[in-house]
Order: C-alpha cells, then structure tokens, then sequence
C-alpha cells in the first residue's frame, strides 16, 4: 500500500467531518476488563454519531480473502448521513471472537472505530472513502487519536529480552507519528512517551532502583 500525504488527507477529511478531541474514557476500560465486548460496541457507535441499527455477529472464521479482525457489510446504495432511511439502516458487523478475548483495550477499540469510520465515509460520499488509511485517519479525527498512539505500533518488552511488537490499522509509523503529531495534544503525546519508556525501559528502571536501595541501605548502616 502506497505511503500518502497525511497532512493533505487531514485537510481533506476535516472539510467534510469535525475534530473531536481524544478521549480517555474509564467506563471502556471496565467493559473491557469484564470481557463486555457489545456494550464498547454500542459506546463507540454513540461517541461517533452512527445512529444506523447494528447487528453484531461473533465468529471464529475470517473472511477468506484478507486478515482481517472485523468488518461490516455496507450496502451498494448507502442511505445520506443523518437521513430517516440512514437512521433505519440494519448494518452487520462481525468481529473475530479469538481477537476480541485476547486483545488489549485500545486495540479493540481502534478496530471497532475503524470499521464505523467505514460507516461514516460512505454514508457522507467522501472521495476518499475506498482508502484504507483514510479510514483509520477518519477514526483518529473523530476521537480515536490516541487509542491509535497506542495500538496502532506497539512495541513491548518482557523479562528474558523478548520484545513483542503489533500492528492493527493500515498507517505506517511514520504516517502514524504525522498523524498524531496533527490530531493529538501535547500533553498525551508525553503521556505516551512516558509510558513507552517506562515499558522499554524497565530494565534499566529496576537497576537504578537497586543502586538506590544499595546506597540507602549503605547510608543507614552508617
């Protein structure tokens, strides 16, 4: 997949949908820990305006044509944004149940976002609406900024030198770093920083903590 403009496909997405500050939101955490996967569903629909009904469907067979961890099947003739037949519209959505149990909460969120973000591209008739990217990008501009800071190129490191790395979405990092250096606040991108360092960085983190224990423990002797 080609590497894109982000800063010119921001511009374009923002002539046509508005920019909803990221969010942190405690109440998607808890579902997530209760395994309550229909009602961050049903959350994510409402934080992003698609009042279309939603059929969930859970599954254990993913489509046999590409990977994916969910989709949604949209209709040839999709009613107009905020219309009565858009309102009455029965949409499915169907989500790998193996990677509904064993992701992390901002992962599944950035995947039901970008599958509403579908939704709403289509239903608008943005020109850019068959590109991917321009679809994670749509669900970043629409709140889901920093969800996709965390999820969307994580890297984390384990006892043992064991570094596990994931992707979900279609950006690159660097589309991902431009993209967040746009649509997310200063103060969350230190967030993330801190919270990158502290996970790469533990090692190091506990060696200090030793060295300072030692030296307390020295000076107490004393």
């Amino acid at each position: 997949m080609a590497d894109i403009d982000v800063n010119s496909y921001i511009d374009q997405l923002r002539r046509s949908l508005p920019y909803v500050p990221p969010f942190l939101n405690h109440q998607i955490k808890a579902l997530h820990r209760k395994r309550e996967f229909g009602g961050i569903v049903r959350l994510v629909r409402s934080m992003m305006n698609v009042d279309a009904r939603i059929a969930l469907h859970w599954t254990n067979d993913p489509p046999s044509n590409r990977e994916a961890r969910a989709w949604i099947r949209l209709p040839n003739d999709m009613p107009e944004y905020g219309t009565q037949a858009f309102k009455n519209l029965k949409l499915d959505m169907f989500i790998l149940k193996s990677f509904a149990y064993q992701s992390r909460c901002h992962e599944f969120l950035v995947v039901v976002a970008h599958e509403f973000s579908h939704v709403v591209l289509e239903s608008i008739r943005h020109p850019l609406r068959t590109e991917e990217k321009a679809v994670d990008l749509t669900a970043m501009l629409l709140g889901f900024s920093y969800s996709y800071r965390l999820a969307a190129h994580a890297v984390r490191t384990y006892p043992g030198n064991i570094i596990e790395t994931s992707r979900i979405g279609y950006l690159t990092e660097d589309e991902l770093n431009a993209a967040c250096r746009i649509l997310l606040p200063q103060n969350l991108r230190l967030r993330h920083l801190t919270i990158s360092f502290l996970r790469r960085g533990w090692g190091l983190l506990i060696l200090l903590g030793m060295c300072i224990g030692a030296w307390l423990y020295g000076a107490l002797k004393h």
